[in-house]
């Protein structure tokens, strides 16, 4: 395997085509050591937390994801004391989209109304009647 990224080394009982049925029986992680970064497809061993699960993301890939987000952080702080600095206020987090209920769901096969007679859909004559009259 090409080296040439700082990737880790794989292991050799964990890279790619060497494992067997005793290896993976013998995993305590089970066979789903890969990396899942998700732009490129990396044949790391995802690296574990202090409590011995997984973490999604082989060491390399998590450092660079940390770095990145650290960066963001530092910006937006940054962003945060200019505007303080400068006697304005940073603008109010955006409200978040609220719940919408879905619509009721209305089972045409059901046709009988609230009070037990019939509703098929169709107006009778005394429903246009009155609705001509509204407008």
């Amino acid at each position: 395997m090409d080296n040439s990224q700082g990737y880790p080394p794989i292991p050799p009982n964990m890279a790619e085509g060497s494992k067997s049925e005793s290896s993976q029986a013998a995993s305590p992680f089970g066979t789903n050591m890969k990396c899942r970064y998700a732009y490129k497809d990396c044949q790391n061993v995802r690296s574990s937390k202090q409590n011995g699960e997984l973490h999604t993301l082989c060491e390399f890939h998590r450092s660079k994801a940390n770095k990145i987000q650290k960066l963001y952080a530092r910006k937006k702080r940054h962003q945060r004391r200019t505007l303080r600095a400068a006697g304005l206020t940073p603008p109010p987090p955006r409200p978040r989209a609220k719940r919408i209920d879905p619509i009721p769901y209305h089972n045409d096969s059901d046709s009988t109304g609230d009070d037990g007679n019939s509703n098929n859909g169709s107006l009778t004559e005394d429903d246009v009647a009155i609705l001509r009259e509204l407008m």
